[in-house]
């Protein structure tokens, strides 16, 4: 790119939109002959904000980042920029395109972008021969699927711990320890006494029941895992009895299987 490409790439009143497009709803309206100019804009600008709307950068390259969640597949680019005469698509080695549409004195161009269907540049040609055409590629940046995949089990654990509804109560040697079916496909419960990182014993609740009373418990330090045996999910919690014969929680957390 020279230097008068780069300056009219990069003009003040230029208005270049990324956003999340998975319906093609901001596509369609631009494709839509009898919606204006200024409709696209009223509802890009509006974008609702749960979804993702970002300015992005015309430089030597494009760079287009998938959001975190790995599903969303589809964006639009707008590209509003009077010093561009058209844009165009270049896919597979073919030339296709952009969307154009003009209103009030104004030009503008949509490209969708699909991560399962690739365009892998932009050639852009210039009002009144301004500059030589430029061919700018684009760069796709996937979202982290390890991290999205480990965010979706931490939102399905969470909702599981919550279900499960666990509590406790203690007597003098004892703990009574409550909870509730975290799953549809509840079998039942299996708690798993420790002290000093050694296993006590292991107790298993009949899906009937919802509680377990453990007696006999001196003084010191214990903890016990929940286990909710399902077809879909483990649940599990870590508590301490002190020497004031009061349980502590320490930790919640739910694990699939």
């Amino acid at each position: 790119m020279d230097k008068y490409q780069e300056f009219l790439i990069n003009k003040v009143d230029n208005f270049y939109v990324y956003a999340q497009d998975e319906d093609c709803k901001f596509y369609n309206i631009f494709a839509n002959d009898e919606k204006t100019l200024r409709e696209f804009n009223s509802a890009i600008i509006d974008y609702n904000s749960k979804h993702f709307r970002d300015d992005f950068i015309i430089g030597n390259e494009i760079s287009i980042k998938q959001i975190e969640d790995i599903n969303i597949k589809k964006y639009i680019l707008f590209i509003a920029n009077q010093s561009f005469f058209n844009v165009e698509c270049v896919k597979d080695g073919n030339i296709l395109p952009a969307l154009k549409k003009k209103g009030e004195g104004q030009i503008a161009f949509a490209v969708q972008i699909d991560f399962d269907n690739r365009i892998s540049s932009l050639k852009i040609s210039f009002k009144d021969d301004l500059a030589e055409a430029v061919e700018i590629p684009i760069k796709y940046v996937e979202a982290d699927k390890e991290a999205y995949y480990a965010k979706v089990k931490k939102q399905k654990n969470d909702e599981r711990v919550k279900e499960a509804k666990i509590s406790h109560s203690t007597g003098v040697d004892l703990v009574n320890i409550y909870f509730q079916p975290c799953h549809e496909s509840y079998k039942y419960t299996e708690i798993s006494l420790y002290k000093d990182e050694l296993l006590l014993a292991k107790y298993k609740v009949d899906e009937d029941s919802f509680f377990k009373s453990i007696s006999g418990l001196a003084f010191g330090k214990y903890e016990y895992i929940i286990k909710q045996c399902c077809v879909m999910a483990m649940i599990g919690v870590f508590i301490f009895y002190d020497k004031k014969r009061k349980l502590r929680p320490a930790l919640l957390s739910c694990m699939l299987c």
